[in-house]
C-alpha cells in the first residue's frame, strides 16, 4: 500500500469557513490583513494550532549566518513555521494583496519566492517545502526541487472550495509527513539508479536502517505523550457518556467487552452515584440487567466485567443496601449479599443458570469454529490483512499508533463480532419473551450438534493448524487463547477467581459452599482459585487431580449441572 492517509471530508463549520475565505477581496488588504483575515482560519482547517502537536509557530526570529549579512539584515523572522511532533516541515510567508483592479489580481512574485525559498534553506529552519500567499494566490514550493522557484501546487482563493483537498494532501497536518516520505523515496530511487555497484544498495538500506533506529527514543516520547493524550481523550468520553446514560442501559453496552481495573474503577465510581441518587426503581432496574434476572445473551467477558462492578459497589457506604430483593424477598437487601450470590453462581459455572450455562458454551465454540475457519483460509487471511492496512489508512494516525492495528487484533474483533451475532441469533431461537421460557432441551440439542460436527474436525487438523499458526508469525499472534477456551483451559473459572481474587476482601461474604470451590479448581490448574483459598486460610493444593481431563470435560459440558 502507498505512503498515504485518508483526508476526512470537512465539516459544515468548516466548509462554512472556507466558503467565507474564498470570497475575500483582498483588494485593500496589506501583509497583516491577509494573516489575519486569510491565513489564520485556512491553517486551522489544515488542522494546525498552537500548543498542539500540530503546531504552528508565528513571526519566528533566527540569527543569519555572517556570511549572508550582505542581504541588509542580521535576523530574519518568519510569518509561519509549522512542526509536526516539534520535527518542521514547511513554512509560510504572507504577503500583501493590494490592487488597483480586481479584475487582475496580483501574482506572487519571484522576489516573494526567493525571499520564502532563501528562509528555507536556513539551518535552523531546514523546511524541505515553503508557502507564499497573497490572499489571492496561495503556493506552494518544493526546496529541493530542479525548479525551486516553480511551484507544486497553485490555488487561487475563489478556488479553495473545489481545491482544498489538493492542498491537504500536500501540506495538512496529518497528511505532509506522508508527502514528504512520498518524495524522499522518489529521491532515492533516483540517487540508487546511478549507483554502479548492486552492493551499494544494500549499504544505503543498512544506513536508513540505522538512521530508522536512531530516531526510535523520539518516535517512542512521542508516542508516550500521545498515549496519555488518548487516555485523557478516551477517559473523558467514557465519562460523558456514562453521565449521560441511564445505569441499566450502561451495563448492555458497556461490559460486553474486555476492560481493565483503571477503567471499570473509573466507570464504577460514576455508576455508584447515579444508582445511589435514585433509589427505588432505578436501582431495581439497574441490578435486574447487571445480574441478569431475565435471561438475555452476555459475552464471557460480560460475567468478569459485572462481577467487579458489584465488587466495587460493595465498598461504598452510599450502597450498603439496596433497593432489590433476594430470595427470602426482602426488598432492601445488603449489596454483599448479592455479590455472595452472584460470585456463587459464577463459580459453579452458571450450573444454576443452564440457560446462561449453555450459551456461554456456544459461544466458546463459535468462537473456535470461526477463528480456525479464518486463519485456515487464505481468502479470509488476506481480507483481514486489507482491514488492517485500510484501517491504518483511514483513523487518525494517533488512535492508530495508541490501538495498533494488526491482523491478530484484526482476527479477534471479528471473531468477537461473529459470535456476539451468532449467540443473540441462538438465543433468540429458544426464548420466549412473552411467558419468560428458554427451550434449553432445544438449546442443548442444538449445541451438541454443532459439537458433534465440528469437534472431530478440531482434533484431526490440530497439528496442522499449529504448524500453520507459526508459519504465520508474531503479527497473527493473539494471547486471548481462543483455540483453548472448553478444551484444556476454563477461562470461564480462571477469569472469575481472577476478579475474586483481585477483590479478595470481600471473600469472606462467600458462603462455605462456593468457598471450598476454590480448593476443587485448584486442583484444575486455576492458579487464582489456589490463591484464593490460600487469602480464606484454606487447606488447597495446586497438584492436579488424576482424572483432572474428564474434570475439565464435565466443566466445559453445558449439560452438566455442577453443583450436584
Amino acid at each position: 500500500m502507498p505512503i498515504a492517509k485518508y483526508i476526512s471530508p470537512l465539516t459544515i463549520d468548516q466548509l462554512a469557513t472556507l466558503r467565507k475565505i474564498a470570497g475575500v477581496d483582498f483588494s485593500t488588504f496589506n501583509e497583516s490583513d491577509v494573516r489575519e483575515e486569510f491565513l489564520v482560519p485556512l491553517i486551522v482547517l489544515l488542522g494546525y494550532e498552537r500548543g498542539s502537536d500540530y503546531q504552528v509557530l508565528r513571526e519566528q526570529s533566527y540569527n543569519l549566518n555572517p556570511f549572508f549579512l550582505k542581504i541588509g539584515s542580521t535576523r530574519i523572522k518568519l510569518d509561519y513555521r509549522f512542526n509536526v511532533y516539534k520535527a518542521g516541515f514547511w513554512l509560510l510567508e504572507a504577503k500583501s494583496g493590494k490592487t488597483p483592479d480586481l479584475g487582475a489580481p496580483p501574482a506572487i512574485s519571484e522576489v516573494m519566492v526567493e525571499q520564502a525559498h532563501f528562509y528555507a534553506h536556513h539551518r535552523e529552519i531546514d523546511c524541505p517545502l515553503y508557502g507564499v500567499s497573497n490572499g489571492w494566490w496561495i503556493n506552494i514550493y518544493d526546496r529541493d526541487s530542479e525548479d525551486p522557484a516553480d511551484p507544486i501546487l497553485s490555488i487561487r482563493n475563489n478556488e479553495l472550495i473545489d481545491r482544498f483537498a489538493e492542498l491537504q494532501a500536500l501540506i495538512g497536518a496529518a497528511q505532509v509527513t506522508f508527502w514528504i516520505k512520498r518524495r524522499l523515496l522518489s529521491r532515492v530511487e533516483q540517487v540508487l539508479c546511478a549507483d554502479l555497484d548492486l552492493a551499494r544498495g544494500d549499504e544505503f538500506v543498512r544506513e536508513v536502517a540505522n538512521a530508522a533506529n536512531r530516531a526510535r527514543p523520539r518516535v517512542l516520547e512521542n508516542f508516550r505523550r500521545n498515549a496519555r493524550l488518548q487516555e485523557a481523550a478516551r477517559s473523558e468520553a467514557l465519562e460523558q457518556y456514562l453521565n449521560t446514560t441511564q445505569p441499566y442501559q450502561v451495563v448492555d453496552t458497556f461490559l460486553l467487552s474486555p476492560l481493565n481495573n483503571g477503567t471499570l474503577r473509573s466507570a464504577t465510581e460514576v455508576l455508584a452515584r447515579k444508582v445511589a441518587e435514585f433509589p427505588g426503581s432505578n436501582q431495581h432496574l439497574f441490578f435486574d440487567r447487571l445480574l441478569i434476572i431475565e435471561p438475555r445473551p452476555v459475552t464471557t467477558d460480560y460475567y468478569f466485567n459485572s462481577l467487579n462492578v458489584l465488587a466495587h459497589l460493595c465498598r461504598l457506604p452510599a450502597l450498603e443496601k439496596v433497593d432489590f430483593p433476594v430470595a427470602n424477598g426482602k426488598c432492601v437487601t445488603p449489596i454483599r449479599d448479592h455479590f455472595a450470590n452472584y460470585a456463587e453462581l459464577l463459580l459453579f459455572h452458571l450450573s444454576a443458570r443452564p440457560e446462561l450455562r449453555v450459551i456461554m458454551a456456544m459461544e466458546s465454540l463459535v468462537k473456535r469454529i470461526t477463528k480456525r475457519l479464518l486463519l485456515s483460509t487464505g481468502a479470509a487471511r488476506d481480507a483481514i490483512l486489507g482491514a488492517t492496512h485500510f484501517e491504518r489508512y483511514l483513523r487518525p494516525e494517533e488512535e492508530t499508533a495508541y490501538f495498533g492495528p494488526s491482523a491478530a487484533r484484526s482476527t479477534v474483533q471479528a471473531v468477537e463480532a461473529i459470535a456476539l451475532a451468532e449467540i443473540g441469533q441462538f438465543f433468540t431461537r429458544y426464548y420466549r419473551k412473552r411467558n419468560r421460557e428458554f427451550d434449553l432441551h432445544g438449546a442443548l440439542t442444538e449445541f451438541r450438534q454443532r459439537q458433534s460436527a465440528y469437534e472431530p474436525f478440531e482434533a484431526a487438523t490440530d497439528q496442522q493448524y499449529s504448524e500453520l499458526k507459526t508459519s504465520l508469525g508474531d503479527d497473527w499472534s493473539e494471547l486471548t487463547g481462543i483455540d483453548s477456551v472448553n478444551r484444556s483451559w476454563d477461562r470461564f473459572g480462571a477469569g472469575v477467581c481472577d476478579v475474586l481474587y483481585t477483590n479478595r476482601d470481600l471473600l469472606p461474604c462467600l458462603s462455605s459452599k462456593a468457598q471450598e470451590r476454590f480448593t476443587i479448581l485448584s486442583r484444575l490448574g486455576n492458579t487464582s482459585a489456589f490463591n484464593c483459598a490460600e487469602s480464606l486460610g484454606l487447606l488447597a493444593s495446586k497438584e492436579l487431580y488424576p482424572n483432572h481431563t474428564e474434570r475439565l470435560e464435565i466443566i466445559f459440558d453445558p449439560g452438566r449441572d455442577l453443583r450436584e
